[in-house]
């Protein structure tokens, strides 16, 4: 194989591998603008999904242009789904919800799971902390409901009631939701089905490979990644209207 080669360009630079190309835009813009010229010119924003291609991007990168350039990488605060992928289960009623006041926050970056209050209403919290749980078994569009009194984290609950049960509880309703609140010990919460999957890439691959900043990420309202490359490539997050260089592919 050839060796990568680097050709100046009016706003960025250009590295030609075998399969991908890569493109290091300079003209700044905010993260959704960057994402939309991406699309329009090439075919999205950068997936960085190894080390090597960290390394690569570092060699490419022009740090007197751009010492922070956005990749694909963006924190997704609304995509909440079911642990039961089923959609026949839900019908129409997958969209059901009880939070409590002000909730979900995304007040840590690692919040992704959903338990129940002992008043019944749902709050978000990092899935690492450990609650009973509420398993189901489903047939069809009827459920259910069980209390596991076991402390676990959402990731071991979810495992614990997909080999007892069918899932974690999905909840379509306040009528289902009043059974499992009356169901469980008083004030005690609970691990239900609801989760987020939180960072995604642009294009739609799974978030498998990650090379933070050390404190990264900071979460908050930073919800879009930039590659420092007077940091050897690694991530941070930053606000998404800030207007930085960015690196496309096609």
């Amino acid at each position: 194989l050839n060796p990568p080669a680097v050709v100046p360009a009016a706003l960025g630079s250009i590295c030609c591998l075998p399969v991908r190309q890569y493109h290091f835009i300079y003209d700044p813009k905010n993260w959704t603008e960057a994402q939309s010229y991406c699309r329009q010119r090439y075919t999205d924003l950068v997936t960085v999904d190894s080390l090597n291609m960290v390394t690569m991007l570092n060699g490419m990168a022009d740090k007197s242009n751009g010492r922070l350039a956005w990749i694909g990488l963006y924190f997704d605060v609304v995509s909440w789904r079911w642990s039961l992928s089923d959609e026949g289960f839900y019908g129409a009623d997958g969209s059901y919800r009880l939070w409590s006041a002000g909730e979900p926050n995304s007040a840590w970056y690692t919040v992704d799971c959903t338990h129940m209050y002992d008043n019944g209403y749902w709050n978000d919290a990092p899935c690492q902390w450990v609650y009973g749980s509420i398993c189901a078994n489903t047939s069809g569009q009827a459920a259910t409901f069980f209390y596991i009194s076991t402390l676990m984290n959402w990731t071991d609950a979810q495992s614990y009631c997909r080999l007892h049960y069918t899932d974690l509880a999905s909840i379509r309703s306040l009528q289902e939701n009043e059974q499992i609140r009356t169901m469980r010990p008083a004030g005690l919460t609970v691990w239900i089905g609801l989760y987020k999957d939180t960072w995604k890439w642009s294009n739609g691959n799974l978030f498998l490979f990650s090379y933070w900043a050390s404190g990264q990420p900071q979460g908050g309202v930073e919800n879009c990644t930039v590659a420092d490359f007077s940091l050897s490539g690694h991530w941070e997050d930053w606000p998404c209207g800030l207007e930085k260089a960015s690196v496309c592919y096609h």
